[in-house]
């Protein structure tokens, strides 16, 4: 697939109605101020994933991630994966404390909790505040909240 796509509303509905099973992460906040540095991050994220997978903003330093066909598992090793690469890109003057740093969350989808659209936006905001709050990793998961 070529080009370039915006994760929407009506397009994630429309791509849930499938129910085709789908690991949708969210990355954030990666504490990034320049425009420049978040266009790098995208482009980072898109070269990391499979010909499936979409990549879009999702509003001030985060970013949203659909890989189809993946389990929770799948998932957290594009996190890690994306992560590895994150620490070792040659961004551009920046000190090595002011790299972005990675928190994510992850729900797979189908999943019980989510009837509804907003329903899984909200598992994954829940799973993304689980995955700030550690310490180490910083990978939080839908099955890890009360759905």
């Amino acid at each position: 697939i070529e080009g370039h796509y915006k994760l929407t509303r009506r397009s994630l509905e429309a791509f849930l109605a499938t129910n085709t099973p789908v690991g949708v992460v969210t990355k954030g906040p990666m504490i990034v101020r320049d425009a420049d540095l978040l266009a790098e991050l995208g482009r980072l994220l898109q070269r990391q994933l499979r010909a499936p997978d979409f990549v879009s903003r999702y509003g001030g330093d985060e970013f949203a991630l659909i890989l189809p066909e993946t389990a929770l598992e799948g998932a957290r090793r594009s996190v890690r994966r994306v992560r590895e690469q994150i620490l070792t890109a040659p961004f551009a003057d920046l000190a090595a404390a002011d790299r972005p740093r990675l928190s994510a969350g992850i729900v797979t989808f189908p999943h019980p909790a989510a009837v509804q659209t907003e329903d899984l936006f909200a598992l994954v905001e829940a799973a993304l505040l689980r995955g700030k709050a550690q310490a180490d990793e910083r990978i939080g998961t839908a099955d890890s909240v009360a759905a």
